[in-house]
């Protein structure tokens, strides 16, 4: 059935998004046929023809950060480009570390912003069509976005490429499949749609983000002075939040894991986490003596070289786990839902630990925008639930010890 094509889970926003399709394919019918009948000249990617390149990626951190091998790649092909990258301003942090791009526009869609000050998509409107006197002759969505393919309309870039599975492929020049790979390998897959050169598909996260180790040590010397840290022992992260509460772990089986973690007494126990997940936090460490709690306490600066620091980072799957990946620090994830084909630690297994519940039918079910209820036991996934604390910090004493 032709729905199943698009990776909408609400009902309202699915009809939406199928009449919209319907009226622009009839409406840019005849645009398509030029486009057909010049289809050499407006596939021609080549570097002489595209000189100045408009990239969105304004969802969160983790889509971010497996981003970056693609942007990797288009730099490498189009030296002599101008690439602008548009992204949230809850990235910034992590766009400062990197240099794929030479500029960078700060839209926060509503839809995606977390308080950090929202642009409806009406302004959102209106400043792509200001990028219309820019002359951006190509722009890249590796969103899947309906809402994004229409800025890129509006920004007048004369090639367009992204994805139909979020609506709005009319407005494109050119369509992406969707594929089941790694979210890495998928956006891999489009800049190969672009450009003549061999994309590896184990390219890796790790040191794509430019950490400076001296301002890191400047830093983290204040925060565990402010904090009262030893750090002399060094020091692990347990990150409890999955961003959704399906991702999440039960509150008791964080509990066994740090009073198991404290008992060895071999490294500094840290957690963090955002301020909206403060009262959920406070209630995991409530009475485990040795537990340094800094979830709402640092910013993204500060968290990205604390990670980078630490001999391990267990969390589930959340934006701050690719974080770590990227930064090289070995890593603990607990999956239950995401789908692990999409969304594991990617590169260096010998690294990144994944753990699930082992025997369980619906594992990777990938359903996190709106699961089931069947799906939870007091407010935990039971997918998430079934997983052991005694495995998770056996793998972690295992890692530990190398």
């Amino acid at each position: 059935m032709f729905i199943h094509r698009y990776r909408i889970y609400s009902l309202w926003e699915l009809a939406a998004v199928i009449f919209f399709d319907f009226v622009t394919s009839i409406l840019f019918f005849p645009a398509f046929l030029i486009r057909f009948l010049r289809k050499k000249k407006i596939r021609d990617y080549s570097a002489e023809r595209i000189k100045k390149i408009l990239i969105f990626r304004t969802d969160r951190m983790g889509d971010l950060i497996m981003t970056l091998p693609a942007m990797k790649q288009l730099r490498e092909y189009y030296k002599d480009s101008e690439i602008v990258l548009v992204s949230g301003i809850w990235n910034e942090e992590i766009i400062k570390r990197t240099s794929f791009q030479d500029s960078v526009l700060f839209w926060n869609p509503s839809w995606i912003s977390r308080g950090e000050g929202s642009h409806s998509f009406i302004n959102l409107c209106l400043k792509a069509w200001k990028l219309r006197k820019s002359g951006f002759d190509l722009a890249v969505d590796f969103t899947s976005d309906v809402r994004i393919n229409i800025l890129m309309f509006l920004s007048g870039a004369k090639r367009r490429v992204g994805y139909y599975d979020g609506g709005g492929g009319a407005l494109l020049t050119e369509v992406i499949e969707e594929k089941n790979g790694h979210r890495v390998e998928q956006n891999l897959s489009l800049v190969s749609k672009l450009v003549d050169m061999d994309i590896k598909n184990q390219i890796s996260l790790e040191g794509l983000i430019d950490v400076d180790d001296k301002e890191c040590e400047k830093l983290k010397i204040q925060l565990f002075a402010d904090n009262k840290i030893n750090s002399a022992k060094g020091y692990i992260i347990v990150h409890p939040w999955g961003g959704r509460p399906v991702k999440t772990w039960n509150i008791s089986g964080y509990r066994e894991l740090l009073s198991k973690l404290i008992a060895e007494k071999k490294k500094t126990v840290i957690i963090t986490g955002g301020k909206g997940e403060s009262s959920f936090i406070e209630e995991i460490c409530n009475g485990i003596d040795g537990v340094i709690n800094l979830a709402g306490k640092l910013n993204l600066a500060e968290l990205i070289c604390l990670i980078k620091g630490s001999a391990l980072f267990i969390s589930p799957d959340t934006g701050p786990m690719h974080l770590a990946v990227a930064l090289g620090t070995k890593s603990i994830t607990l999956f239950g839902p995401s789908d692990i084909k999409k969304y594991a630690p990617y590169g260096y297994e010998s690294k990144h630990h994944v753990i699930t519940a082992a025997g369980m039918d619906c594992l990777y079910c990938n359903k996190i925008r709106k699961p089931p209820k069947r799906c939870f036991t007091k407010g935990v996934a039971k997918c998430m639930l079934a997983i052991k604390s005694e495995e998770v910090f056996n793998t972690a004493k295992k890692i530990l010890k190398n």
